[in-house]
């Protein structure tokens, strides 16, 4: 029999999930039975985003953790296990960008968005794995991009090599975590409809299925990995593109 997409008694933290996609990942996660902690820089948002989903009747609490501040961000991991005892799914999703044209793109804009798109993924998921090596069982998802496999695409360089390396971080992290039943994938959503996006009006000529993505299908996608439903998945980019990278 295959797996269910129920995560009833499971521990889900999801970064940059106070809006957006972030947002739609958590919800998703707390609509199947997880326990979710919605991890933001801004924590004005993400107690909005608590309020908003404990109305619903989703478990969820609201914490602040800036994943570029590394000591403060695995404390806060630190704090969450040792009030749940243990950490079941770690989705990896904050991140940002900067300047589009190579020409203006500053030392401190590369060094920003690397510390926060692979320096902080990679430090936090650190965090995680040793409660889940010792629980021998965890998933982790990483949140990646079309521009980390094809190059930039109405996106600045330093953004589409932090997503390159993503991509890369989630299949040397699959090959470390196997052998303790840790399971790492990564989505690598296209152009996705976003309070951004609706602003930038872009041109979806080029895209076979000639719209932009909804948060909430990158939502159904990690729920479906982070399920026991992709149980014998890990190192996998799911791409989620509406056919602009086929391969």
């Amino acid at each position: 029999m295959g797996g269910t997409m129920e995560l009833n008694h499971q521990v889900a933290v999801v970064t940059g999930a106070a809006q957006g996609i972030g947002k739609a990942i958590a919800g998703k996660l707390a609509e199947a039975g997880a326990k979710t902690y919605i991890l933001d820089y801004n924590l004005e948002a993400a107690k909005q985003t608590e309020t908003e989903f404990r109305a619903a009747g989703l478990s969820c609490t609201a914490v602040r953790c800036d994943v570029s501040d590394i000591p403060a961000a695995q404390a806060v991991i630190a704090d969450i296990v040792e009030r749940e005892g243990q950490i079941h799914i770690l989705v990896n999703n904050a991140g940002i960008t900067c300047k589009a044209d190579p020409l203006e793109v500053s030392e401190a804009d590369w060094d920003r968005v690397f510390q926060v798109n692979l320096r902080g993924p990679f430090f936090l998921t650190q965090a995680v794995l040793g409660n889940m090596v010792r629980h021998r069982c965890g998933s982790i998802v990483n949140i990646a991009s079309i521009s980390g496999e094809r190059g930039g695409y109405f996106a600045a360089v330093p953004y589409s090599c932090s997503k390159g390396g993503v991509i890369t971080l989630t299949k040397s992290l699959a090959l470390y975590g196997g052998k303790y039943g840790i399971r790492v994938n990564g989505v690598a959503p296209g152009l996705i409809r976003t309070a951004m996006a609706d602003q930038l009006q872009f041109n979806t000529d080029d895209i076979p299925l000639g719209r932009l993505g909804e948060a909430e299908e990158v939502a159904s996608a990690v729920l479906f990995l982070a399920s026991s439903q992709s149980a014998y998945m890990t190192g996998v980019i799911l791409d989620l593109n509406g056919g602009q990278l086929m391969r």
